[in-house]
């Protein structure tokens, strides 16, 4: 299970890569703002807000993740609570 879970993060990570030329470091940590999503905690909330305020969140990027995972309804919590 954890080798299946393993290479399917794999595979995504490097067709978000070849997809929106982005740098390995900044695809993984808009894999970590998704899992922030999904996981829905304050904390992590605030970590997800972290990566917005840098210079390197390409907001399509993660859209695009939020979309291949069904986390709209997270997303949309997240924009509500932070506004």
């Amino acid at each position: 299970m954890k080798l299946a879970l393993e290479t399917m993060l794999t595979l995504q990570l490097e067709s978000l890569l070849q997809r929106f030329a982005i740098g390995g470091a900044i695809a993984a940590s808009l894999f970590l703002a998704a899992i922030a999503l999904q996981l829905g905690r304050a904390k992590d909330y605030q970590r997800v807000d972290a990566l917005v305020a840098t210079d390197a969140f390409q907001c399509s990027v993660l859209k695009a993740l939020v979309e291949s995972h069904n986390l709209q309804d997270r997303w949309e919590i997240y924009v509500r609570r932070m506004a």
